[in-house]
């Protein structure tokens, strides 16, 4: 029982600071190269599987720091195929303390005062190594879905094959034949829209889009998409984070 106090409490604080770094990439306007986010108050101990996290959502190279002692942070960073971490630490090593790591994943420490000059140098080193990367997530489902079978069950079952990265991507659904309900633009960046099956309704998220040609009010579409939850003002809701529109 106390380990599984322990349990639910670490993925409380994931979840927290996932959602506190998911709203400031959002809050930055245009999509950074590479992703930084920090605060005194995130746990270290989960600070590399919130960057993953990131990563998923964004598919870009990904830092989160935490506070470790006084005066130092340390940082975990993860990466997107084709895109080297310790390449990366290495080349801004003039910044850290301290560092390793391998191809898809690399950790830190950092003076306090160094973070956001470190922050602004990650994203232009990122933006020359992703300069011929692909920046666009595969779209190939693991399995087809319907509607019905999406639910809160599944999530944690999908969730249970974490921690998710290069070698173990997330599990992606193809649900066919959805109806385009409603399309929404959410702070001139990111497409929010309504689809439903008939019987019952689910919102699907696309980051840093704003149009796409399959999504018109009343078009009938496949999707490849992450099923996900999002917790907002106390309730849960199930969610989809599309990968891939197409005409049904």
């Amino acid at each position: 029982r106390k380990l599984n106090k322990l349990n639910q409490e670490r993925q409380d604080t994931e979840a927290r600071i996932k959602e506190i770094s998911v709203k400031r990439v959002k809050a930055g306007g245009e999509l950074p190269w590479g992703i930084a986010v920090w605060d005194a108050d995130f746990h270290t101990g989960v600070i590399g599987i919130v960057a993953q996290r990131l990563v998923e959502t964004f598919y870009r190279p990904a830092a989160v720091m935490g506070a470790d002692v006084a005066g130092v942070y340390k940082g975990s960073v993860r990466g997107i195929k084709g895109f080297s971490v310790i390449e990366t630490l290495e080349a801004l090593s003039e910044y850290l303390i301290k560092f390793g790591g391998h191809e898809g994943a690399g950790g830190f420490s950092i003076a306090a005062d160094r973070v956001l000059e470190f922050a602004e140098a990650f994203n232009e080193e990122c933006k020359k190594r992703l300069d011929d990367i692909e920046t666009e997530p595969s779209a190939v489902a693991d399995t087809e879905s319907s509607l019905s079978e999406i639910n809160r069950e599944l999530v944690s079952e999908l969730q249970a094959f974490a921690p998710f990265g290069i070698g173990n991507p997330s599990p992606l659904l193809l649900v066919r034949n959805l109806k385009v309900m409603d399309v929404k633009i959410l702070k001139d960046a990111h497409l929010k829209v309504t689809f439903s099956d008939g019987s019952r309704y689910i919102c699907g998220l696309m980051w840093y889009k704003t149009g796409h040609p399959a999504l018109l009010t009343g078009a009938r579409v496949d999707v490849v998409a992450k099923p996900d939850t999002n917790t907002f003002n106390g309730i849960t809701e199930l969610q989809l984070h599309l990968h891939a529109v197409e005409r049904a």
